[in-house]
């Protein structure tokens, strides 16, 4: 779990392992399961590694079930405090024709037409991690298209739409 169990808050970066069946799994979620073994990697190898737990959830794909039970179970008998919570979903497609991104009934956002490019979500408590990410690809990565939904108020838990990821169990 944790690589600096000392530390008072931590980040935890999660991704589901689980698929449906006929779908293209490689994307939804293997892409990320592969980053998120990567940025454990990557941590292992720092100096001084960040406070950071990394978790991989069964049965996301059924009703949020593996992340729902480390926050029902888990995490109320554990010391842990999140800092911020990411999780990986979908990062590995990249289709660069017209038509191959379609937006997600209900979701209040406009998106390209094509599918080359990264989003993040956010909501009022963690709005500042979208602006930190948005910053961070457009520096590091500049060819990455980068976008970003913040949502206030608590408007998440009235749009159905943005509750289909192991990210709803924390908080939204």
């Amino acid at each position: 779990m944790p690589a600096n169990p000392a530390s008072d808050t931590i980040v935890l970066v999660g991704a589901h392992y689980d698929s449906v069946p006929g779908t293209p799994g490689a994307d939804d979620n293997a892409s990320g399961v592969a980053a998120l073994l990567e940025c454990a990697r990557l941590t292992a190898l720092l100096e001084t590694p960040a406070a950071t737990a990394f978790v991989a959830f069964n049965r996301e794909e059924d009703g949020l079930l593996g992340s729902a039970d480390f926050v029902a179970t888990y995490l109320p008998n554990s010391s842990l405090n999140f800092e911020a919570v990411h999780m990986l979903e979908m990062i590995g497609y990249c289709k660069r024709s017209q038509g191959s991104q379609r937006v997600p009934q209900g979701l209040p956002i406009v998106v390209p037409s094509v599918g080359d490019f990264i989003g993040t979500l956010g909501n009022r408590e963690s709005n500042h991690l979208v602006d930190m990410v948005l910053t961070k690809a457009a520096t590091y990565v500049p060819e990455l298209s980068a976008l970003g939904l913040k949502v206030y108020l608590g408007v998440e838990k009235l749009l159905p739409v943005l509750a289909r990821s192991d990210h709803d169990p924390f908080g939204g």
